[in-house]
């Protein structure tokens, strides 16, 4: 009794604690078309009322496409549980998708079991048949049971939601609309499509709040650009406040290609140190200013670097009224680096929906469409558009360049800035770094060899010169926080000393020695960072030595100081092994494969 009582319980929270007290699973009864776990008397929330989400849906080629999952509680997590969707007064079946992240857990047990699912049917062809229209819900079948879910949920790719019910999705002559617990779909011409747009304006209007008036004038203003405009467009980017990376790269590409047909933008703030450079290259607009967003709506692809929310949705929480306009956008994403260790947690399908992901080796393109949850299609072996911009102009250099520690900043959702955290200087990676950049022996072999030394900060640790200037003395290596090329600091660097940083990818494409200094190494792979380890091992395919300690690291240095930076032929072949292409015509296949999608 005080346990059902407990408002502040979820169902399934129940559920475990009463598992706890009767020492079992719930019983599952059958009761007309529904399943309802009980204790006894005591019943808990049917399946019927355990919720569906719709993830996304799609209507082309005459075929309706759907995926989302559905939660089920009190149940064990190998019983065969299957899900149908309902059309009309059809069951058809839907494909299961393996997806571990769905299923929840606490202390240790699975309390919600996550079921993935994946469905198409055809639609009739007949488009002169006005009357055609499918009622389609969502079921599992439990034994022999076929329940229908009365909790529909609708996720953020969705074309249609339930913030507005007047919201709808049109495509194709096909309109679809959620009716009750269900989507409703039937044929529309355009006198249909008017209306129902009336409608959505009509209710943004009567909300009468600033977002969804602005969004009445930006529909329209929608509308009447599609009318006039006859070019796609797309929106290449890199960080918001920088360029620099595979979006600089790709867009200096394009404006070698002739054609009337597409308008390229870049998108930077106006502020960016950037900002002047890049418009000589080509049109370029304020990152999150009104033209920006608006550019948003009406564009065709989104291309970036980064993978960010704000990057692939300007428009934040403010893109409800805008479901129907963002779903008809196909996001492409170039990346910031090579992907060598498991960030499936960020960018897998079902949290970015990217429609193009860019990698340059058979190993990450292996690793992605095994992990992330993409179909092969999705993923482009292309190799990135930075890499054609590399070359070789080496000035005796020594460059130290780790990557960033998540738990050791904070972050700013508007612009993806990061600022370091309180306790920065008590970290292991500020006092190993501290101790490195004071070793004597480090500037005495740099004298000796006649090189000089640089430490790159990475842009997401954004200050952190500044904490080293106050604890080294830095008479005899100069500090960067901002590269204005990466190409050109490659170019410069005779040995690289990075940690886990996909640089060292860029690095080895030059086929240049590199040393992995890795102190830290099991608190990095401990969870607190944003990844995991991943198909990539350092000693064993790495491009260069693994070192832990400081010592060792001086003694590798001053091998290759003396050998005059050459890199080992150990690692010239893991190089020439690992990259699927090395013949500078990277952004020429992204370019291909974004025209084709």
């Amino acid at each position: 009794k005080y346990i059902m009582e407990q408002k502040m319980l979820w169902p399934e929270h129940k559920c475990q604690m009463l598992s706890y007290k009767y020492g079992k699973a719930p019983t599952l009864v059958q009761r007309e078309s529904n399943v309802i776990p009980c204790f006894g008397n005591t019943k808990l929330i049917s399946f019927a009322d355990q919720y569906a989400k719709i993830e996304n849906f799609c209507i082309s080629d005459n075929k309706f496409m759907v995926e989302g999952y559905t939660k089920i509680f009190g149940v064990d997590e190998d019983e065969p549980i299957d899900v149908y969707i309902k059309v009309n007064d059809e069951f058809v079946q839907c494909q299961i998708i393996e997806r571990s992240d769905i299923n929840e857990y606490r202390l240790g047990e699975l309390i919600y079991r996550g079921i993935q699912f994946y469905c198409t049917f055809d639609l009739l062809e007949n488009s002169q048949n006005a009357n055609v229209s499918y009622n389609i819900s969502f079921a599992v079948k439990f034994k022999n049971c076929y329940v229908v879910k009365r909790d529909i949920r609708f996720g953020k790719f969705c074309p249609i939601g339930k913030e507005f019910k007047n919201s709808y999705y049109f495509s194709n002559g096909w309109l679809a609309v959620i009716k009750n617990n269900s989507i409703f779909v039937k044929r529309c011409g355009k006198k249909g499509h008017i209306k129902c747009e009336l409608k959505l304006l009509k209710e943004l209007w009567k909300k009468n709040e600033p977002s969804t008036r602005k969004a009445v004038f930006a529909r329209i203003a929608y509308y009447i650009f599609k009318v006039f405009n006859k070019q796609k467009i797309w929106l290449i980017s890199d960080r918001a406040y920088r360029a620099g990376d595979n979006g600089e790269a790709l867009f200096q590409y394009t404006k070698t290609i002739k054609e009337n047909n597409r308008r390229i933008l870049f998108v930077l703030e106006k502020d960016s140190k950037d900002f002047k450079r890049i418009s000589k290259i080509g049109e370029t607009v304020d990152y999150l200013s009104w033209a920006h967003k608006f550019l948003y709506l009406v564009s065709n692809t989104v291309i970036s670097s980064q993978g960010d929310e704000l990057t692939f949705n300007p428009l934040g929480a403010y893109v409800t009224p805008y479901r129907d306009f963002r779903h008809e956008i196909k996001n492409v994403f170039l990346q910031h680096g090579i992907t060598q260790n498991d960030v499936s947690r960020w960018y897998n399908y079902y949290k970015t929906n990217i429609s193009g992901f860019v990698v340059s080796a058979m190993p990450e393109y292996k690793s992605i469409v095994e992990n992330y949850y993409y179909t092969r299609n999705c993923i482009w072996l292309t190799g990135m558009p930075r890499l054609d911009l590399l070359h070789s102009d080496d000035s005796k250099i020594i460059t130290i360049m780790p990557t960033w520690r998540a738990y050791l900043v904070e972050n700013n959702p508007i612009d993806g800035r990061r600022t370091l955290c309180s306790k920065f200087e008590e970290s292991n990676f500020f006092k190993s770094y501290c101790q490195l950049l004071s070793n004597s022996k480090l500037y005495k072999l740099a004298k000796t060899f006649g090189y000089s030394i640089q430490f790159v900060c990475h842009p997401n640790m954004n200050g952190v010169s500044d904490k080293f200037k106050s604890y080294v003395n830095c008479a005899d290596i100069d500090f960067i926080e901002n590269v204005p090329s990466y190409a050109d600091l490659f170019a410069e660097t005779s040995l690289l000393i990075t940690d886990y940083s996909s640089v060292a990818f860029d690095f080895a494409y030059l086929k240049k020695p590199i040393l992995y200094y890795q102190p830290d190494y099991h608190e990095f792979f401990s969870g607190k960072h944003t990844l995991v380890k991943g198909y990539f091992d350092y000693e064993s395919e790495g491009f260069g030595e693994v070192v832990f300690s400081e010592a060792e690291l001086i003694s590798l240095l001053n091998n290759y100081l003396e050998n005059e930076c050459k890199m080992k032929e150990t690692y010239i072949n893991r190089v020439e092994n690992f990259f699927a292409y090395n013949d500078n015509s990277n952004s020429k296949r992204v370019y291909e494969k974004i025209v084709e999608h």
